[in-house]
């Protein structure tokens, strides 16, 4: 399961809180899960949970 934040996306359009240009962007993150899906099979990723680095932590 990918957790994203604030990603600039169409959702994220009419939100405020973060600059767009500081939000993650989707090819970051279509990025982390190209990778996750090219570990070996012995190898698990339950979560990766993803931040700008201005977003408040959870």
């Amino acid at each position: 399961m990918i957790c994203p934040g604030y990603v600039a996306t169409d959702m994220t359009l009419n939100d405020d809180e973060i600059p767009r240009h500081e939000m993650s962007q989707p090819g970051d993150i279509a990025r982390l899960a190209e990778t996750a899906l090219m570990l070996p099979n012995n190898a698990s990723v339950s979560e990766m949970l993803v931040h700008c680095q201005f977003e408040p932590m959870l």
